[in-house]
C-alpha cells in the first residue's frame, strides 16, 4: 500500500495498493589473516568470508604460489554462507622441504575465493618465512658446547696403566721372566724392552720372556685407545746372579824334619840302594745313595730338580735361602729346574723349590757338599843320609 499526502494541506491524504519486487544481488567480503608468518615446518592462517547480499552464496577456496614450494590444507574447501552471515576456516601452509642450515627463505602465496554462482571473485596474498633448524649462532653454540664435552670425555676415557711389574721382584739373570700389567681404557698396548718394541705379546695382560735377561733391562709399556689418548709407564728391573765362591784348594802342611848331626868318625863307605818310595793312594770319596730328601752336590757339578706344582705357576729355586734359579710349571703341572754349578764350601745346604707369589715350599732337600781329600806328597828320609860320608870326613 502506498500513501500520498498533500504538501499544501497535510491533513489531506490518499492510499493505493502497489506491488514492490526486490531482485537478488550479490555482495561479499574476504579477508586473510595474519599476512605474515614465521615457521620451521608449518604456519596457520585464518580465512574469513562475509555474505553481504540477499541470497545464499557458496564459495570454493584455493591457494597457490609461483615457485610451487608450499603445500596448502584448508579446514573446509567449500563454504556456503547465508545472507548477512559470515564463516571462518583455517589454512595450514607447509614448506615442501626443510631447511637444516643456511639462511631463512621467504615464500609469497595467494588465496582465492570463487563463488559458484554470480558474484565477484576474491583474492588475498600472504607471506611465510621458513626458518632454518640450525642457524649460524646455534651452530656456533653447539660447537662451543661440544668441545668441552669432548675434552671431558677424552679426559675421563684416557688410558691408565694401573700396574706394571715382574712376577719376581728381583729376577735371576738368565731365568725366565714374566711381565704383568693392568690397563684401563687402553685396548691397544705396546711393550718396549730397551726401547725395542716386542713384536708379539704373549697375552693382553702379560708377556713371558723365556731366555730372561743378561743385563738389567729398561721396560716401557704404552697404552692407546680410539680417542687418540695414550699413557706410558716405565719399569727398571735389577737382576741377581747366583753367588759363585772360589774353589778352595786344600793346602798340604809339610812337617819339618830335624837336620842330621855330624859325627867325627864316619862309618865305612857302604853302597846302599835306596828303594823308591811309593806315594800312598789317594782317598777318593765314594758316592753312596742318599734318600730323596738329600743330594750329594760335588763341587763344579750341576743338579736337576723336578716335581709337581700347579699348572703355569712361576717358581723360584733357593740355595741356602738365596735365589739361584727359577722357571714355570707346564700345563700338566710338571717342572724341572737346573741347579747351576755348585761352588760352595763343604757343608750341608738346604735347597728348596718355592712358588714365587706366596713363597710356598713345594720341595725341599739337603745338598751335601763333601770336603776335598788332600793328596799326600812323599817326605824324604833324612836318616839314610847319615850313612854317606861327607867331604869333610874324607
Amino acid at each position: 500500500m502506498v500513501r500520498a499526502r498533500s504538501r499544501e494541506n497535510p491533513s489531506h491524504s490518499n492510499t493505493d495498493l502497489a506491488l514492490w519486487t526486490v531482485l537478488p544481488f550479490a555482495s561479499s567480503a574476504f579477508n586473510l589473516s595474519p599476512k605474515r608468518r614465521r615457521c620451521w615446518m608449518r604456519a596457520n592462517y585464518n580465512v574469513l568470508l562475509r555474505n553481504q547480499g540477499n541470497a545464499p552464496v557458496t564459495f570454493t577456496l584455493n591457494a597457490l604460489d609461483d615457485e610451487e614450494q608450499l603445500n596448502y590444507q584448508f579446514g573446509e574447501d567449500t563454504l556456503t554462507i547465508e545472507p548477512g552471515s559470515s564463516k571462518r576456516t583455517n589454512l595450514i601452509v607447509r614448506p615442501n622441504h626443510w631447511l637444516w642450515w643456511g639462511k631463512a627463505q621467504q615464500h609469497r602465496f595467494s588465496v582465492q575465493a570463487r563463488p559458484q554462482s554470480e558474484g565477484n571473485q576474491h583474492s588475498d596474498s600472504g607471506q611465510v618465512t621458513q626458518q632454518v633448524f640450525f642457524a649460524r649462532w646455534m651452530f656456533m653454540l653447539i660447537v662451543v658446547s661440544i668441545i668441552p664435552m669432548l675434552a671431558s670425555l677424552w679426559f675421563w676415557y684416557r688410558p691408565q696403566i694401573i700396574d706394571l711389574r715382574t712376577t719376581t721382584t728381583v729376577p735371576v739373570a738368565g731365568d725366565e721372566v714374566m711381565i704383568r700389567w693392568a690397563v684401563t681404557n687402553g685396548p691397544t698396548v705396546q711393550l718396549l724392552i730397551n726401547e725395542t718394541p716386542v713384536p708379539r705379546i704373549t697375552d693382553p695382560s702379560y708377556h713371558i720372556i723365556g731366555e730372561g735377561f743378561t743385563t738389567p733391562p729398561e721396560i716401557k709399556l704404552i697404552a692407546r685407545n680410539w680417542m687418540l689418548g695414550s699413557a706410558s709407564r716405565s719399569l727398571s728391573v735389577s737382576l741377581i746372579a747366583p753367588t759363585r765362591t772360589p774353589t778352595i784348594t786344600p793346602s798340604i802342611e809339610r812337617t819339618a824334619t830335624p837336620l842330621p848331626t855330624e859325627t867325627p868318625i864316619p862309618p865305612p863307605l857302604v853302597e846302599i840302594s835306596i828303594p823308591p818310595t811309593e806315594a800312598p793312594p789317594t782317598n777318593t770319596p765314594t758316592i753312596t745313595p742318599t734318600p730323596t730328601s738329600q743330594a750329594l752336590c760335588i763341587a763344579g757339578s750341576s743338579l736337576s730338580i723336578s716335581g709337581q706344582a700347579p699348572p703355569g705357576t712361576p717358581l723360584l729355586l733357593y740355595f741356602d735361602e738365596r735365589p739361584v734359579g727359577g722357571g714355570f710349571s707346564d700345563a700338566n703341572g710338571n717342572y724341572s729346574i737346573q741347579l747351576g754349578r755348585v761352588l760352595e764350601t763343604p757343608g750341608n745346604y738346604v735347597v728348596s723349590v718355592r712358588i714365587r707369589d706366596n713363597g710356598q715350599i713345594l720341595r725341599s732337600l739337603t745338598c751335601i757338599v763333601p770336603s776335598p781329600t788332600p793328596v799326600d806328597s812323599p817326605t824324604p828320609d833324612f836318616d839314610l843320609l847319615d850313612e854317606f860320608p861327607t867331604n869333610e870326613a874324607e
